[in-house]
């Protein structure tokens, strides 16, 4: 629109929480991890825009990606995929006295579709992610799956020179960057660093 205007909308929100993290989830917005807090300090340790809108990025034919912050999935393209911005569905796990879990997922239109279990464990300060990807076709298909986390941990809602990343790989590429160190984008890189 030439004269966009922002508008209230209201999102359900689905919250996992322990002593020590508490994990909020938008279904409605691709099934997103949207904000975790770690409780100590109060800090989200996402970034978190502060107006959810489609931004320029991204294919064209995707009409904007939703820069909203937070975790979220990426299927079935290169990029952020389509995924971002639709309704998905959510599952609360059963009841355990040592852990709270939800799995989101992906309606089921006939197409590749994701699902995550999103865990958190009593005593824990850290959550866990099982994504799984469902073909139900009996054809194979081509796809790309992303699991974008919009990392800002610390109270500036942006990252700092004191970042550390420990990842189980001898290799990973970089995507976008704001530090002229790193190789150019989608450039490979020995890890760990």
């Amino acid at each position: 629109a030439s004269n966009p205007q922002p508008a209230a909308k209201t999102y359900k929100l689905v919250v996992l929480e322990n002593e020590y993290v508490r994990i909020s989830l938008l279904p409605e917005l691709g099934g997103r991890i949207y904000q975790v807090i770690f409780k100590p300090t109060g800090n989200n340790e996402l970034y978190q825009n502060p107006v959810l809108k489609p931004s320029p990025w991204g294919p064209p034919e995707q009409g904007g990606w939703l820069a909203a912050g937070g975790i979220e999935w990426g299927l079935p393209v290169e990029e952020h995929g389509y995924a971002w911005g639709d309704k998905w569905g959510h599952i609360i796990l059963p009841y355990e006295p040592t852990r709270a879990g939800v799995t989101v997922f992906m309606p089921d239109e006939g197409h590749l579709r994701a699902e995550v279990d999103i865990t958190l464990r009593a005593g824990e300060a850290a959550f866990t992610l099982q994504p799984r990807l469902v073909n139900p076709s009996d054809r194979p298909v081509a796809y790309k799956f992303w699991l974008s986390a919009m990392l800002a941990p610390g109270p500036a809602n942006t990252v700092g020179p004191q970042l550390r990343f420990l990842l189980p790989t001898d290799q990973v590429t970089v995507h976008s960057r704001g530090d002229d160190s790193l190789p150019g984008e989608q450039q490979a890189m020995a890890w760990p660093v």
